[in-house]
């Protein structure tokens, strides 16, 4: 159907006479190509159009979606051209754009996971400094998140503590930020893992039941689990009401280093770890597809069991 869809948007776009008209296709084509290589050149193309009409916000967004791309595919050159060009731009209008600190923030990232704390500190401190002179409170939340990032990989704990509290307090304040919940879930969880090594055990005592409490609001996660009607298997489920996983994304989570998500926390060995666990046990664990509203893993043990200790009805 995107396919279908986006050869349509194609051929209305080679009909369309005004250049302006063809922005809000373009976009609709970047939504169905997202992080393919054909997103590319409709990005670009937003561009061609929307600098002559001086239509400068987007103009911004769409060098941060180039920004996005590239760091996705692990093309630094790429992305440090995109956001100079972002920087440049906004530089020379004195303006201090959202997507400036998002591409910025990308960039930071990219030093960060490439271990180059010093370049990434630089950055981080650099934008920190813009977002304060222009009183941008959304550059302050990325840059604070960026150098508690920093500080947590160089062993800075303590002051990765307090950048993250610095985000989370200015979420307070601002109002239109994006999936809000999820970022002070995140920004807890760096906090709470800077909090353990820091060996403050009350603060970190504090942090957990604030994660907790914030895991609660956003999600439900329920355990449950079933005999098989031989009685020598037992499916443990763990259900979740989260974003769940992408149905052509399932297979791949439970590879090493697989993340969905490269802002989250973790090296994505959890869940191959776990698949490893299972088959050691002569068991399996696998993602169910047809639960839609949030993710549901189910593990599948041998066992034994006595009847004369545990006999619980079985749902056939």
């Amino acid at each position: 159907m995107s396919k279908f869809r986006a050869d349509s948007i194609r051929q209305s776009l080679s009909r369309i006479q005004k250049t302006q008209d063809k922005i809000p296709l373009l976009k609709e084509l970047i939504g169905l190509y997202w992080q393919l290589p054909e997103e590319v050149p409709a990005l670009k193309e937003i561009i061609d159009i929307a600098m002559p009409l001086d239509s400068i916000g987007i103009v911004y967004d769409a060098m941060a979606g180039l920004s996005r791309y590239y760091y996705n595919v692990e093309n630094r050159d790429s992305l440090l051209y995109w956001v100079g060009q972002l920087d440049s731009l906004a530089s020379k209008r004195h303006e201090s754009p959202r997507g400036l600190f998002l591409s910025g923030s990308l960039v930071c990232q990219d030093y960060l996971w490439s271990g180059n704390y010093e370049l990434a500190m630089d950055r981080a401190m650099r934008y920190m400094d813009l977002a304060r002179d222009s009183k941008n409170d959304y550059g302050l939340l990325r840059a604070y998140r960026d150098l508690g990032m920093v500080y947590q990989r160089i062993r800075r704990d303590s002051d990765a503590v307090v950048s993250f509290q610095e985000g989370l307090d200015l979420l307070k304040d601002i109002k239109d930020v994006p999936d809000i919940m999820d970022t002070k879930i995140r920004l807890t969880s760096y906090q709470l893992e800077s909090s353990v090594r820091t060996k403050q055990y009350t603060l970190t005592e504090r942090i957990l039941e604030q994660y907790k409490a914030l895991l609660d609001e956003q999600y439900e996660i329920n355990l449950s689990f079933q005999l098989a009607p031989d009685r020598e298997k037992v499916y443990i489920a763990v259900t979740d009401t989260g974003a769940g996983i992408p149905l052509e994304k399932q297979a791949a989570v439970f590879n090493r280093f697989e993340k969905l998500d490269d802002y989250k926390p973790g090296a994505g060995l959890g869940l191959s770890i776990c698949l490893l666990i299972a088959e050691r046990l002569n068991g399996s664990l696998s993602i169910d597809s047809s639960y839609t509203d949030g993710a549901r893993f189910v593990l599948i043990l041998s066992c034994e069991i006595d009847s004369s200790i545990y006999n619980p009805p079985i749902e056939v």
